[in-house]
């Protein structure tokens, strides 16, 4: 699976590259819609320009040649990052489980609602807690009253991914920069629960399952 994965982000450098140096704008347009379809790429894009740059397009006019031709190179840089997390140059960094990717993206069999997907200190974690806790966080997202984008909404979907999967609906493991950031997303309901008296009432009693889940995404 790792080995498909490699060559589907090789083929994408490969494509946006020789797009950027064909000078030619309606193929640059191809191959960052390709790029979108296959790894979500547009959110993460505009999360990185958010969090670490001020080099945002700006909203108020069309997009130019140069634009594109910035976010390509965008694009390039993460998948570059990927590939290189996938040929265990940076493993020892990730914070999503490689466990719990294996569980949640390349299971062989089906899940059910009471299977236990992982234990710690005698706490069993099913996979109804964990679905339960994708659900809350999307309505502690909601209760929080933050704009859906950036981060948000890259966690939105990597948490669609999970509910998926858990119901036994096939879906490819998202890049592991969403997953990071979904980790961020988690923490920051976790510590709401914690401070906010308004979310807290709307998962109340789930702190234990919150923490079950995080220690199942993020430790090995």
């Amino acid at each position: 699976m790792f080995r498909n994965i490699r060559n589907n982000i090789t083929q994408q450098i490969n494509n946006l590259n020789y797009a950027i140096q064909s000078y030619n704008l309606n193929q640059l347009k191809a191959a960052l819609d390709e790029a979108n379809r296959r790894f979500w790429l547009s959110e993460i894009v505009l999360a990185e320009y958010l969090t670490i740059s001020n080099t945002l397009p700006a909203m108020t006019r069309p997009l130019q040649y140069e634009d594109y031709i910035s976010i390509a190179n965008t694009y390039i840089e993460i998948l570059q990052s990927e590939l290189s997390y996938l040929q265990d140059a940076y493993m020892g960094y990730t914070k999503f489980s490689q466990r719990a990717i294996n569980q949640l993206y390349n299971n062989q069999g089906c899940f059910t609602p009471t299977q236990v997907i992982y234990k710690k200190n005698g706490q069993l974690l099913t996979v109804s807690n964990v679905l339960s806790v994708v659900g809350y966080t999307q309505k502690a997202i909601e209760t929080i009253g933050v704009k859906i984008d950036g981060k948000y909404n890259i966690a939105l979907l990597v948490l669609n991914t999970i509910n998926l999967a858990l119901n036994n609906r096939r879906q490819d493991k998202p890049l592991n920069k969403a997953l990071h950031l979904t980790n961020d997303v988690l923490l920051e309901v976790t510590k709401k629960v914690i401070d906010d008296e308004r979310v807290g009432q709307v998962i109340s009693g789930t702190s234990l399952l919150f923490d079950l889940t995080i220690d199942f995404l993020m430790k090995e």
